[in-house]
């Protein structure tokens, strides 16, 4: 029965077509995000694309491991401060990194540009009490942004081959049929779970493991155990590693899709209409983000409209960042919990939806 489940999801040229969309967005992506738009200028020298990645990452190699106040002052000494403005002199990960986040390069405060005393940043701070580890983490910073834009499009590619898995039988007219086998209203729907639900999970390790793969290759491994906190995208305050936020990106993009493939099932046992279905899904998917920018964007602050964004995380859109949300534990353990419920309450209502079709109901 498994089988024959993932045959009628699978076997559309849609679902062969949007695969291949999803690996050509990734791969069009990494290139023109990380080694397109890649460019270091060494000694008057510059570099462009997988040389300047190259470069880059010679460069940093002397600087890996504990980051220190000394290491700081020496990229200092050798290749200057980044102009960011300008992009004139040596530009490179290193000098960048610390122009950016141990100078005050970005302030016009009088005093002219100098490193950070540790009573001047609580990022150096960090730096002088051994907690930061420097490593080479542009490309890293650049998978995030990959996978996240490939993500939401994998969520959208779900909505378009699970819809089916109901709704396709009522156009049909087979759902009444199926339904009166022996397996059809117990096996038959734990079987159309388990399809729905394996492809939601295996295609988001795919993308991933893909991407992974892809950055890792062109931009070394090694920054995995660099601070994450080197990260254009991640709180400066982190003190977890790269390799540790890329594993619960990973654990959060699972649960996000296990979500939304469990919204979108029950959406499907709604409707006898596919193309409906598909609509209403991708319109679930976005509404969190919709009615963060739009309707909370020109709302006065206030608890209701803390509490609004607060719930707007809980589902599938938003689940996918809950690793960069400095949420108390008990929210973070509301979180966890409202997940288990929400999806066994979409699945419980979409198998007695289904069960009861024939009755007309």
């Amino acid at each position: 029965m498994f089988q024959t489940e993932l045959y009628k999801l699978c076997h559309k040229k849609i679902t062969g077509i949007g695969f291949l969309c999803l690996v050509f967005i990734a791969v069009y992506y990494f290139y023109i995000s990380g080694i397109a738009d890649t460019t270091v200028v060494d000694g008057g020298k510059t570099y462009q694309g997988m040389e300047a990645v190259r470069a880059d990452r010679e460069i940093a190699r002397p600087y890996q491991g504990l980051m220190t106040m000394d290491k700081a002052e020496q990229i200092l000494d050798k290749y200057g401060y980044a102009d960011t403005k300008n992009n004139t002199g040596n530009n490179n990960f290193c000098n960048d990194f610390v122009t950016r986040y141990m100078t005050n390069s970005g302030r016009d405060d009088g005093n002219g540009i100098h490193l950070y005393t540790p009573e001047e940043s609580g990022f150096t701070r960090q730096v002088e009490a051994g907690a930061v580890t420097f490593g080479y983490t542009r490309g890293w910073s650049s998978f995030l942004e990959s996978y996240i834009l490939v993500f939401v499009c994998l969520c959208i590619y779900l909505s378009m081959i699970i819809t089916p898995v109901f709704s396709e039988e009522y156009a049909l007219r087979t759902a009444g049929i199926l339904l009166t086998t022996a397996h059809g209203k117990k096996k038959g729907a734990r079987m159309k779970y388990a399809v729905c639900l394996s492809l939601a999970v295996g295609l988001t390790l795919f993308m991933f493991a893909f991407i992974f793969l892809m950055y890792g290759f062109v931009y070394g491994f090694d920054g995995l155990k660099a601070s994450a906190c080197l990260m254009d995208m991640v709180d400066p305050r982190t003190r977890m590693p790269v390799w540790s936020v890329l594993a619960l990106l990973l654990g959060c993009s699972v649960l996000a899709a296990w979500m939304h493939t469990c919204i979108t099932i029950w959406i499907s046992s709604c409707f006898r209409q596919p193309f409906l279905v598909v609509i209403l899904s991708v319109l679930q998917y976005l509404a969190p983000w919709a009615v963060n920018q739009i309707s909370l964007g020109i709302m006065p602050i206030s608890l209701f409209s803390m509490w609004l964004r607060r719930i707007t995380t809980l589902f599938p859109f938003y689940l996918l960042f809950a690793w960069g949300y400095q949420d108390p534990v008990g929210f973070k353990i509301f979180k966890l919990l409202f997940f288990v419920a929400f999806s066994a309450l979409c699945l419980v209502l979409a198998r007695r939806k289904y069960s009861h079709y024939q009755a007309g109901r």
